[in-house]
């Protein structure tokens, strides 16, 4: 059935779950991002700011870089390569490009630097997060952008929470790092109890212990580097097999391998059923052995 557990102890977890935190990236949404809009700001031009983009996020393997990589590629961009890339997790990155750097990424990114982003841009920024698309602010020192790129929920999402909630979850929660009104449009169209955005890793793994006290055994499912804090954390990670990455895939306890979320309530169901098999089996031997005694 597609389901890899890495041992029998996250079996006996996964039957205990009463609540379910998904990342949204790559696990409810299909996480292949297209760039859906570039706005040009201060003189620059729309090819300007897709191509400084695309040589700053040209290596690295998020979702919404490789989306900027293939606008620049489609529209017959020519571009660099970065020289030095720093990554600051969930925010965005800083590059070295041709001996400019460039910074792209969230508000909090230039927050972070310490860099005041243009009110345009910002209303920009809000915009797109309305419509549920992620954006991005791109910065050069010849100028400011804004790229826009939009990901559709899984087909299966809303089927596999509904699913989960008939197998005896209690509550599913949808964290993300990205922008909240996005994760909040995700939310409304695939059903989940709770949603978060703006989340960074260390973020996500406080939101799980919080769920932990609140309903005990929590499973988490995600996909990317920045969840594999969180699936470490969780009473049982569990992660897409097809796209996830080597550090969630190391994470994780449970693998579901073809990318398929209807496993999830398979996989619950199986070990609610092996769970309640063990504890039948306890309960008749000590019974037999109690009345031969």
């Amino acid at each position: 059935n597609g389901v890899l557990f890495k041992g029998g102890r996250f079996i006996e977890a996964l039957g205990r779950v009463k609540a379910v935190a998904f990342d949204k990236t790559g696990t409810l949404t299909r996480g292949r991002f297209e760039v859906t809009d570039v706005v040009a700001l201060e003189g620059t031009s729309e090819a300007e700011v897709l191509g400084w983009a695309a040589a700053a996020e040209k290596r690295s393997p998020h979702p919404l870089a490789q989306a900027v990589v293939r606008a620049a590629d489609a529209r017959g961009l020519s571009y660099g390569t970065a020289d030095q890339l720093t990554n600051q997790l969930g925010k965005g990155l800083v590059a070295r490009v041709a001996g400019a750097t460039v910074e792209i990424g969230t508000p909090d990114l230039f927050t972070f630097l310490g860099i005041e982003v243009p009110r345009a841009a910002l209303e920009h920024v809000e915009r797109f997060n309305a419509l549920a698309r992620t954006a991005m602010l791109v910065h050069h020192a010849s100028g400011w952008g804004v790229i826009a790129a939009a990901d559709e929920p899984r087909p299966a999402a809303a089927g596999t929470i509904a699913e989960l909630r008939r197998a005896g979850i209690e509550s599913v929660v949808l964290l993300s790092g990205d922008h909240p009104r996005t994760v909040e449009a995700i939310a409304r169209l695939t059903g989940v109890d709770q949603h978060h955005g703006a989340l960074l890793p260390e973020d996500k793994v406080e939101r799980i212990a919080e769920l932990e006290r609140g309903h005990g055994a929590v499973a988490m499912v995600g996909d990317g580097i920045n969840d594999a804090p969180a699936l470490a954390r969780a009473t049982v990670g569990i992660v897409m097999g097809g796209i996830g990455s080597d550090a969630a895939m190391e994470s994780a306890d449970i693998v579901l391998m073809g990318d398929d979320l209807t496993a999830l309530p398979f996989a619950v169901r199986l070990c609610r059923r092996a769970r309640a098999v063990v504890i039948q089996n306890v309960t008749i031997a000590s019974g037999v052995m109690v009345l031969l005694v």
